[in-house]
């Protein structure tokens, strides 16, 4: 391939992995393209390629973290709405929900639930 194309398809392959891990983006895909991002930073030897890597990295992370806190707020404000319909749907997710961390918050939050209802006079 001629030189001129190498930073043409640099940007290109930037500009797909922003499509991937970018704001308009599922934040699921950027999560997983984390493992194959975290093995190219081990192999690339040109610091730009480690820059780049880690900058999609970064963003990766941020997003993820920014869903788990808007998972953990809906099941609290689920909690705190103390409706038999809510509470079902606390129940479902403690055993059925798709991710580990949403079943771990759904179980915390029914412990709590129980918790608070043993109180009641």
């Amino acid at each position: 391939m001629p030189k001129c194309w190498l930073p043409l398809s640099r940007i290109l392959a930037t500009t797909a992995l922003r499509c991937v891990i970018g704001p308009c983006a599922n934040w699921r895909n950027g999560w997983l393209a984390r493992p194959a991002l975290q093995q190219a930073l081990k192999v690339e030897k040109t610091l730009e390629t480690q820059t780049r890597i880690g900058k999609l990295l970064s963003k990766a992370e941020a997003r993820h973290q920014a869903d788990r806190i808007r998972q953990k707020r809906f099941v609290q404000i689920l909690g705190c709405i103390d409706s038999p319909q809510a509470h079902r749907l606390i129940e479902q997710w403690a055993v059925n929900a798709p991710q580990p961390f949403l079943r771990r918050e759904a179980c915390e939050t029914l412990e709590w639930l129980l918790g608070s209802l043993k109180k009641k006079p």
